[in-house]
């Protein structure tokens, strides 16, 4: 990763380099600037110039890059590079703006694009030898750990209002505190999310999810009233966070099925059971189907948990459930445990014996669970004298039943089984 970010780095400054030759200014731009001197590796380099997209264009063309025009008529084209792709932006100035999109005019200040932009933190620019220019004290802010909106901001956030929800994802990312009076400038302009559409709100709350103080995020935007507007579903009740439940969460490793585990612990904690309600729910949150497999597994998994005096056949059978919700192998291990272990903090439950029986089954007895049963389903037919029929699968599942069990192991004890079992139906 390192290798790829350096390559990325040096892709760059040569684009400023050339920008420079041709006779403009160019610098590296918001966040990849912010990360740089958090000493976080930048996800992206942006760049931002005072030269026209189509000087742009011109300039690169004439090198032998490639450039695309990606946002030409807001001044960003994008160059090619060895690296992967980096963003070139007109530097701008915003003439009107409408709540979430805005009028701009391409303009040749970095002051004047630095003001336009969201936090003090994402208003520097770095040049080619690592000089920041920085007209809002963002240096000072990141040494702080402040989130602070450029200028006034009720204005910041009425010229965007999804800046709101940015505001709890960085705060989610960094555990920056927001800066005196934030949060109530927040408070007061929170119905302007109203007019963002599902798919941004989404987008930026999959990443608080996945944060490991999200309980922390969510009891902030719960406090600012804002949870109600995301999940109009809990308008008409008292929206309950429990920060000490979403702790076990973090155990899951990977961010995508983090996501899933906190929502649907959300939900759960808030009342939200029945399937249906569950799938109006993530629909409108513009959520995947697979998505929605996942949280109407887990929505379910504390009801489908094998009780403690269960069979060994039972948890194997929950376990195969879990792995096909999460289309993959030992998913109670990776997902299933560390949610069921957050559900027992919030509802203030004791799972650990039934939850202690699972993982030693999914431990110990993979190799039954995961095995081919040494009779096949047409041989099981001619053994028996079934005929073709739903009876077919009922014996299937107590033939492989009896096999996890441990009840048989090889054919011929299985095909005994299956006799006895069909002198004792007769």
């Amino acid at each position: 990763m390192t290798q790829l970010v350096d390559r990325k780095y040096s892709d760059a400054i040569s684009a400023i380099e050339v920008l420079e030759a041709a006779g403009f200014e160019a610098k590296m731009a918001g966040g990849c600037v912010r990360d740089r001197l958090l000493g976080k590796e930048p996800r992206d380099f942006d760049v931002a110039t005072n030269a026209q997209p189509d000087q742009v264009c011109k300039i690169f063309s004439a090198a032998g890059k490639k450039v695309v025009p990606t946002g030409f008529d807001h001044g960003t084209v994008t160059l090619v590079m060895p690296s992967g792709p980096v963003e070139i932006t007109t530097l701008r100035i915003d003439l009107e703006t409408f709540g979430r999109h805005a009028k701009v005019a391409l303009g040749t200040s970095f002051k004047e694009d630095a003001a336009r932009r969201d936090f003090t933190i994402n208003a520097m620019f770095e040049d080619k030898s690592g000089n920041v220019t920085d007209f809002f004290s963002g240096q000072k802010d990141l040494a702080d750990k402040i989130l602070r909106f450029v200028g006034v901001p009720e204005t910041r956030i009425q010229e965007d209002y999804l800046r709101i929800m940015r505001l709890f994802r960085f705060w989610a990312r960094f555990d920056f505190a927001p800066a005196p009076g934030t949060l109530a400038a927040v408070t007061a302009c929170r119905d302007g999310l109203r007019q963002i559409s599902q798919e941004r709100i989404t987008s930026e709350l999959q990443q608080i999810l996945v944060s490991p103080i999200v309980g922390k995020i969510f009891a902030a935007l719960n406090d600012c009233g804002i949870l109600t507007i995301i999940f109009p579903e809990f308008e008409q009740k008292e929206v309950l966070v429990d920060e000490k439940a979403w702790k076990p969460l973090q155990n899951i490793v990977n961010p995508a099925d983090r996501v899933v585990a906190a929502l649907t612990l959300f939900i759960a904690t808030n009342g939200v059971d029945s399937s249906e309600r569950i799938k109006d729910l993530v629909s409108r949150l513009r959520l995947s189907k697979n998505d929605m497999k996942k949280i109407l597994f887990l929505s379910e998994a504390m009801s489908t948990l094998p009780s403690a005096g269960g069979t060994q056949a039972e948890a194997m059978e929950f376990l195969d459930q879990a792995d096909d919700a999460f289309s993959q192998k030992s998913a109670w291990p990776q997902v299933i445990e560390h949610y069921l272990n957050a559900l027992s903090v919030q509802r203030q439950l004791n799972l650990d014996v039934q939850t202690k029986r699972v993982s030693s089954v999914e431990r110990e007895k993979s190799h039954l669970r995961f095995a081919e049963l040494p009779i096949t389903t047409p041989e099981m037919i001619k053994i028996v004298g079934l005929q073709p029929g739903p009876e077919v699968g009922v014996v299937l599942l107590a033939l492989r039943s009896a096999y996890r069990n441990e009840e048989w192991f090889s054919r011929p004890e299985g095909e005994a089984w299956l006799r006895k079992r069909g002198r004792t139906r007769g």
